[in-house]
């Protein structure tokens, strides 16, 4: 199977992801690393539901198998323990190919 248009939809990226047309929503249950209190609009996190966000994307990209990734999104995970500290640091990039009239992600086609 290659990269096509259902399996770039957002559901097959997030479990139980639904849109109105104005509104996104995504159950909490559906991120991993992801609790309510670090969600809640008025105590909860920013960092903690970046990493969730980044840390789902990175799951699905790395159960595809190669030849089922899009090219025009790339996705690249590290992480490094320091010793001392025992603190791991990870990184997470992804590259996007734009077109070059609508800066917007250039057709896997």
């Amino acid at each position: 199977m290659a990269w096509t248009t259902s399996t770039g939809l957002p559901p097959a990226w997030f479990a139980n992801w639904t849109s109105n047309g104005t509104n996104i929503t995504l159950p909490i249950a559906s991120m991993v690393e992801l609790t309510s209190p670090e969600a809640d609009v008025s105590t909860g996190d920013i960092r903690k539901v970046m990493y969730a966000v980044l840390e789902n994307m990175w799951l699905k990209w790395n159960a595809l198998l190669i030849a089922d990734r899009p090219t025009k999104m790339v996705m690249t995970k590290s992480a490094s323990v320091d010793p001392a500290s025992g603190v791991i640091t990870t990184v997470y990039t992804y590259t996007f190919k734009n077109t070059i009239s609508a800066q917007d992600v250039a057709p896997e086609a």
